[in-house]
């Protein structure tokens, strides 16, 4: 076998890969609620509209059981309205907060 071939240390051949210095302590990740909260701070139209979305379609849904095609009708009707209030808070706090991390230094 020739010289080129041969590995340069047998017994370290991943000397090159390196772990991040603190292996051993802990990221500091945020819990499920705590995200929440960070995100309903930033941007609170977005889960109030998904609330109504929700109650609009429950009570619709229900409504539409008890064959009153009426109420059902305007809580569907209610439901679009909501889910485009939803989308449209989304995009303008999507918007404001894009431009807002921009701005910083």
């Amino acid at each position: 076998m020739s010289e080129k071939l041969k590995p340069k240390s047998e017994t370290n051949d991943l000397e090159w890969l390196r772990l991040r210095p603190a292996a051993d302590v802990p990221l500091n990740e945020e819990t499920f609620i705590e995200k929440f909260y960070r995100k309903f701070k930033e941007n609170p139209f977005v889960p109030l509209g998904a609330l109504a979305t929700s109650a609009c379609l429950g009570l619709g849904l229900w409504h539409l059981k008890g064959s009153r095609s009426d109420k059902q009708q305007i809580y569907m009707r209610g439901r679009v309205l909501a889910q485009s209030f939803t989308i449209a808070a989304f995009v303008v706090g999507t918007a404001f907060f894009a431009s807002k991390r921009d701005e910083k230094p």
